[in-house]
């Protein structure tokens, strides 16, 4: 490939990067619950030029009310951050509660945090808290193993266990390791999806 050649396909690439979120967002405003997740991702991405946690909420926020498990914990997130809304623990404990009864694995770790602070309403109880943990762990959400190395160290719930420590250590690497093998991503996967499909249609 010449230079000239690299150079225009380049340029061209931004160009079908737009043209993929504007497809992106149009499923959005249309309905589709993944598509505003997605979208809401995009505008919480503090290193986008686009960047708008008000954005972020809105979109995460019709996702969730679809029943979108993911976007209903990154929006009990933003309330309980405070970050384009209004700072409410509560809402934020019931979304993750309804996020959870979907077994989302992250939302799951966050409620049992909930439990253990007794934030949001929720009656405090480190044994509750424990519970949560093991079930997100089970789940491979890896904040749930820091949470519950976190309480072997401090005994939360449970026994003191210099032991147990190292173990939910040793799982957390291991599993931020596959993650970052496997290159998980947000945002990267569907406009890699619209790029492909363009590509392939021009082809035909």
């Amino acid at each position: 490939m010449d230079t000239a050649d690299h150079e225009s396909k380049s340029s061209q690439r931004p160009h079908s990067i737009h043209k993929a979120f504007l497809a992106l967002k149009d499923q959005a405003d249309n309905g589709s619950a993944d598509a505003q997740f997605q979208i809401g991702c995009f505008y919480e991405d503090w290193k986008n030029i686009q960047h708008s946690y008000e954005l972020a909420f809105h979109y995460y926020k019709l996702a969730a009310d679809q029943g979108h498990p993911n976007a209903q914990t990154c929006l009990a997130m933003l309330f309980d951050d405070g970050l384009g809304v209004k700072q409410d623990s509560e809402q934020a404990f019931h979304y993750y509660i309804l996020a959870s009864e979907q077994k989302w694995p992250s939302a799951v770790a966050q409620l049992g945090k909930f439990y253990e602070e007794g934030k949001g309403g929720s009656e405090k109880s480190p044994k509750e808290a424990i519970r949560h943990y093991q079930m997100a762990a089970e789940m491979g959400a890896l904040v749930a193993w820091r949470y519950l190395a976190e309480a072997y160290q401090r005994g939360i719930g449970v026994d003191k266990s210099e032991e147990k420590v190292r173990f939910c250590q040793r799982k957390t690497f291991l599993l931020k390791k596959k993650k970052q093998i496997e290159g998980i991503q947000i945002f990267r996967p569907p406009l890699d999806g619209f790029l492909k499909k363009e590509k392939g249609l021009k082809n035909q």
